[in-house]
């Protein structure tokens, strides 16, 4: 039996208010993980470079980004942080060994061994490869913004259970 609002006091305010937070509480979860993992994706853009120079898709220097999914284990919900698009995320994150341009091996029935291609430069300048890339090294600023994201993660998982916790008991 719910009680009128006014009436609501003591111990019977309290159960009522316990329960209804246990139904709510669920959700309240889901809620601060999605607002955690949305500090830990804008942590993580803050750090990485806006988009790689040089790399072009479509004719269009490539943007990184980052990207979460909220799923519900049993009772927990569980978030994960992806990296967009997944593969030049790799060559920034753990950088690329050295290795040749415009060089592309011809299969067996075409007379096999290999063919060089032709690279166009942003200056116009074309030459036929293959070109030896020196390679670069990771800058890891994936791990870097999940890393400083960290406390602040911890802070804005707490501070949404709190409000979630504060309009249950209306403190």
């Amino acid at each position: 039996m719910i009680l009128p609002k006014m009436q609501l006091s003591g111990v019977p305010g309290l159960v009522v208010k316990t329960q209804k937070f246990a139904t709510t509480y669920s959700r309240a979860q889901y809620e601060a993980t999605n607002a955690a993992a949305l500090t830990a994706k804008r942590a993580i853009l803050f750090v990485a470079p806006k988009q790689l120079r040089n790399v072009k898709r479509k004719g269009n220097n490539v943007k990184l980004g980052v990207g979460y999914d909220v799923k519900v284990y049993g009772t927990v919900p569980t978030a994960l942080v992806k990296a967009r698009p997944r593969g030049l995320w790799s060559i920034v994150e753990r950088g690329a060994k050295p290795h040749n341009i415009g060089f592309s091996k011809v299969s067996r029935r075409r007379g096999g061994g290999e063919t060089s291609k032709l690279i166009a430069f942003a200056d116009g300048n074309v030459v036929r490869g293959p070109l030896k890339h020196p390679g670069r090294s990771g800058s890891h600023p994936f791990q870097k913004g999940a890393e400083a994201s960290k406390p602040a993660v911890k802070k804005a998982y707490e501070v949404a259970l709190t409000k979630s916790l504060a309009q249950t008991f209306g403190v």
